[in-house]
């Protein structure tokens, strides 16, 4: 398999979309879930693997409950991406 970049590139991007993610989370947290534009809560479950086949109410719930879980409750960025590869 070819590989591109080294596992530090890898880490250092993974550290950086991790720590927009957070950033993002606690704007939202501030605001609401519920002032979010449609596009805008797509996008943000797009972001955090969130489906996107559901209600909007739905997307809602997930969004913040991952909101809950990750500046709330400290759960790790990783941990919550990959929760949502099983879900």
């Amino acid at each position: 398999l070819y590989t591109w970049g080294s596992d530090f590139m890898l880490k250092y991007q993974l550290d950086n979309r991790f720590k927009k993610l957070h950033e993002d989370d606690i704007l939202i947290d501030e605001e609401g879930v519920e002032s979010l534009t449609f596009e805008e809560l797509s996008s943000a479950c797009l972001l955090r693997g969130i489906p996107m086949t559901m209600r909007r109410k739905e997307m809602a719930d997930h969004l913040g409950n991952w909101i809950r879980l990750h500046v709330h409750e400290k759960v790790p960025t990783l941990l919550l991406v990959l929760a949502r590869m099983f879900v």
